[in-house]
């Protein structure tokens, strides 16, 4: 990811780990990267920054 021209960073954001046991009940994960981190939704309502 990229935000402007000085800001950049490289991440995983998924693994089978971390989605089996917060997306299992409705099998999406939703992710929305923001100015101040990453946020994490299994219902794309209720954001959680991770």
């Amino acid at each position: 990811m990229k935000y402007g021209s000085d800001h950049s960073k490289t991440t995983d954001v998924f693994t089978a780990k971390f989605g089996d046991k917060r997306c299992c009940h409705s099998r999406k994960c939703f992710w929305s990267v923001r100015k101040d981190g990453f946020y994490f939704s299994n219902n794309n309502q209720s954001w959680v920054k991770w």
